[in-house]
């Protein structure tokens, strides 16, 4: 195994390409549009690789999900360096769910949820 790339489905994309860009610092890669809206969008940040895209399209090629209630009980774990500078550059722009600590398992880290629920935690190996 190599790597593993979250895809989180939403239900507007450009809301989270504007999110993702300008309070979380990611750039986009790459956007597939339909009719010149978003549907689909690949975003980078350093190694870190998400993808967001329309429910809407998941359900038109994989049916089986559609009226289906998708969930994710998960937590995105995402290292870095320097968490601490980066909790202060966001902090007042997102909801934060765990405040910066230290950990018994020797991180420093700070969950936040992203503009669909999502937990994303942010941390550095101390």
């Amino acid at each position: 195994m190599k790597k593993i790339t979250p895809h989180f489905f939403v239900n507007n994309v450009q809301e989270n390409i504007s999110y993702y860009e300008k309070i979380l610092g990611f750039k986009v890669d790459y956007v597939q549009a339909d009719g010149g809206k978003p549907n689909f969008a690949m975003l980078v940040n350093g190694n870190v690789e998400l993808m967001v895209g329309l429910k809407k399209v998941l359900y038109k090629y994989q049916p089986e999900f559609e009226g289906k209630e998708l969930s994710c009980s998960a937590v995105f774990y995402i290292e870095m360096t320097d968490v601490e500078t980066y909790y202060e550059e966001i902090k007042d722009d997102v909801t934060i769910i765990k405040e910066l600590q230290d950990t018994w398992y020797k991180t420093k880290e700070f969950w936040i949820k992203d503009c669909n629920g999502y937990l994303l935690a942010f941390f550095e190996n101390i």
